[in-house]
This record gives C-alpha cells, structure tokens and sequence, in this order.
C-alpha cells in the first residue's frame, strides 16, 4: 500500500484510540461523579485548554505550511510562544481570583492554568513531526501519553478527587504526551528570540488563531453561560451529551484534517488542490456521516444501557449535536483549503460575526428553551457560515456551490433510508435497551452498507485502487 495510506491509517488508529481512552474515562467520571461536579470541572477546563489551544494554533499550522523551517525560526517559535503561553496562564489564574471568591473554583482554576503552556510545547512538536509526516510515532506516542494520563486520572476519581481528578487527567495526559514527542523530536536552542521572525512566523498564524478564537471562544462560552443562568447540573448535562458527540468527532476530523493540511499544502496548482478536496470531502462525508446519524438514532437506548436513567436528559441534546455535526461534516476541510492557499482570514470575520450572534441568541433563548436554545445556536452557526464558506470555495477553486452538496447526494440517500428503516423496527420491536441497540446497529449496519455499494460502487473502487497503488 500507499505511504499516504499508512498514514492515514496511523492517524485514525491514534485519533479513535484517544477517543476511546477519553470517552472509557469518561464514563467512569459519569459514574462516579454528579452533573454538578461534572459541571464545574468543566468551566475550568473550557477556559485552560480554549486558551491553550488557541495559543498552539497561532504557531502550529505556519510551522506546518511554511516550505523551510530554518533552526533560527523554531529557536524563535520556541521562546517566543512559551513566553506568551506562561503570560496567558498568569492572566488566567488573576482573572479566576477577581470573579469568584469560591476557593475550590480558584484552586481548581490554578491547576488547569498549567495546561496552557504544556498544549503549547505540545502543538510545536506536533507541527515538527508533521513536517517530516511521521505521522506513526506521533500517532503512537500520544496514543501512550493518553493511556496514562487517563488511568492515574482514574485512579484519582476512584479515591474521592472529585472534580479535580478531571483537571489532573487532563493535565497528565498533555504531559505525558510532551515528554514522549520530546523524545521523538529534539529541539536544539542556539541563539536569541528574532521578533522580525516571530512576527512572519505567525503572520499567517494570526488569522488561523483567530478563527481557532472565534470557535474555542464559543464553544467554551458555552459551559460558562449554561453554568451562569441555568446552573452547574445544566452544565454537567450538556457536558456529557457533548463529550459523547464530540470525542468521535474530534477524532475523526481532527485526524483528516491534520492529513490533510501537508498534503493540501503540497499541491503546486489549483486543479489538484480541487480534486483532492472532492476526493476527501466525498470519502469524509460517506464514512462520518452515519456514524453520527447511527448515534442520534441510537442515543436513548445506549444512555440507558449503560448508565440508566441518571443521564436520561442529555438524550435529546445529543441527538441535536449528533445533527449539527452532520451538518458541519459538509464544509469541515474547506478552512483547510484557505490555510493551504496562505488564505485563511478570507472568512475570518464571518466566522467571528457568527460565533458572536450565535452566543447572543443563546443567552436570549436560554432562559425560555434552556438546554435546547444552546442546541440551535450551535446549529444556527453552522448554517450562518454555510454560504460564505462554500462561496470561498466557488472562487478559490472554482467548484459551483450546488456541487460542493451534490457530491454527497447519495450518500444522504444511503442515510434517509437507514434513519427510516432503523426506526420502523423501533417502533415495532419490543426488546430491552440492550437488544435495542444491537438491533438498531445490525440494521443500521447493514441498510447503509447496502446503499452505499450500491450507488457508490464505482467510485469506492477507483478510491481503493488509487490507495493501494505506490507512489
């Protein structure tokens, strides 16, 4: 096979395997712990890692695309980055101390200010490794680091840490994951900080930080306005139907997308940048989208098998996720594209308008709909950006916007009828939630597949020839 082949493979098998070490460890925190305490571990977090994150994507991506990374430019990443991550923890831990005066909230709020630093370090040696598309080691060595962080934050629940063994699991599994890239990739400081460097390096870092802003700032606001007007349980709820959601498809499109970009970024002329993104868009979509159509139709059963009624109300709001992520699926590679155009701020102010609205028409809805207002505002966001994205897409490579749909028309058709058929048999059969689930699967399984190879057969040949052949 394929070297691109393998290292698409090592990518999902890392990105699924965090996925399943992080979804195993939370539900033994659902367990274990109440909404509440579930609640407040989440605000914590969603204020350390959004900002971390965001810090690690105004350098990672450049680092990424930039044709020669001269040793002068790292040394100047290096310190120039931890330096602005170690400034933005310290202002984390002030503002923390300055709106609340609970001490578990503060000494909670101080833990977690050591991840942004750590997800800083960790996003620079990523973005090496990716470089070299060593995507094996990276898959293997953040794959242990979770392992490991996820079972001493077990651990750490078990003996009564409460919602601190959540902060600590994510911090160790960050730190773990560091200590092995630093093995895998050595970096040699010589020399001072170029701010002339550092201001190129992240010249186009800005503008994807930027974007990264606009979504972490919104979707980690969200926990903080929930907690706000409806409360910690509220949040605890939301927090579950998200990580449910959420998990699989960070893993997944996190993991396409970080193939993705290099590859992307390779193409010499428009007219394979375009036939990439057909091929990987088309491919996405077919393999992601029943996944989370299959998880909304399945969502009831699965909660009560597995944790009974004390996680009943997050039912419908995951099937809401479960939807909206279907709905991003259709558009998820196109700010990729802009990033490998040296484009990326072509939507910039569209996306930052939309998470703005998006928040306002959550905090005006929420009193009436609650949970369900945070539902439609992540689903009216993602509907408010769909037309300017998809019209970057007709300019910059010119596909018509109809086409960047049409390409997925059968497999939309695949998934009507599986959603039919599956909830026919819902409605008729009359089984505990266990054989509900397998039969719900079983023919969820089997209806899409079916389809599938039948009105896409030619296409999934020509995929699978083109990936077995060598370069």
């Amino acid at each position: 096979m394929s070297k691109s082949f393998y290292s698409i493979i090592w990518i999902i098998s890392e990105k699924l395997g965090a996925s399943f070490i992080s979804m195993t460890s939370f539900f033994i925190y659902a367990y274990f712990l109440t909404p509440t305490e579930i609640g407040i571990a989440t605000m914590v977090l969603a204020a350390s890692m959004g900002l971390g994150q965001v810090v690690g994507t105004l350098f990672q991506d450049p680092m990424v695309c930039v044709k020669k990374l001269e040793k002068q430019a790292i040394n100047t990443v290096f310190i120039g980055g931890l330096t602005l991550s170690l400034l933005t923890a310290l202002l984390l831990v002030l503002v923390s101390f300055w709106v609340t005066e609970s001490v578990d909230y503060q000494q909670l709020a101080l833990t977690s200010s050591v991840l942004i630093p750590i997800l800083f370090l960790n996003a620079i040696y990523t973005a090496l490794l990716r470089r070299r598309h060593a995507f094996k080691s990276l898959s293997q060595r953040l794959l242990i680091g979770k392992l490991l962080g996820a079972s001493l934050g077990i651990i750490g629940v078990t003996l009564g840490f409460g919602a601190m063994s959540m902060v600590i699991q994510a911090i160790l599994i960050e730190f773990f994951g560091l200590i092995f890239l630093i093995n895998a990739q050595k970096i040699t400081l010589s020399g001072r900080m170029d701010f002339k460097e550092l201001i190129n390096i992240t010249h186009l870092g800005v503008s994807v930080a930027l974007r990264k802003l606009s979504w972490e700032g919104y979707i980690k606001g969200l926990p903080l306005l929930i907690g706000a007007t409806l409360g910690a349980g509220a949040v605890g709820v939301f927090a579950f139907a998200w990580r449910i959601v959420d998990m699989p498809r960070t893993a997944l499109m996190s993991g396409a997308i970080s193939y993705a970009l290099p590859t992307f970024s390779a193409h010499k002329t428009s007219t394979c940048l375009l036939a990439d993104f057909i091929k990987f868009s088309k491919v996405s979509m077919l393999i992601f989208a029943p996944l989370f159509v299959g998880l909304a139709l399945v969502a009831e059963p699965l909660i009560l098998t597995i944790f009974g009624e004390k996680w009943i109300d997050a039912v419908p709001i995951i099937i809401g996720l479960a939807i909206c992520t279907v709905v991003s699926l259709t558009t998820m590679y196109i700010p990729t594209v802009l990033t490998a155009l040296l484009t990326p701020k072509t939507t910039l102010k569209v996306d930052i308008l939309s998470s703005v609205i998006s928040l306002l028409l959550c905090y005006l809805l929420i009193p009436y709909l609650g949970l369900y207002a945070v539902v439609m505002s992540i689903l009216f966001r993602s509907l408010f950006n769909l037309p300017f994205t998809t019209y970057q897409m007709s300019v910059r490579l010119n596909i018509p916007v109809l086409k960047q749909f049409t390409i997925h028309t059968k497999t939309f058709i695949s998934l009507f009828f599986m959603s039919l058929l599956v909830l026919v048999a819902q409605d008729n059969f009359v089984l505990n939630n266990f054989y509900m689930l397998m039969a719900s699967i079983a023919i969820g399984v089997l209806i899409y597949s079916s389809f599938i190879m039948l009105l896409e057969k030619s296409f999934l040949t020509t995929f699978l020839r083109r990936s077995n052949e060598s370069k």
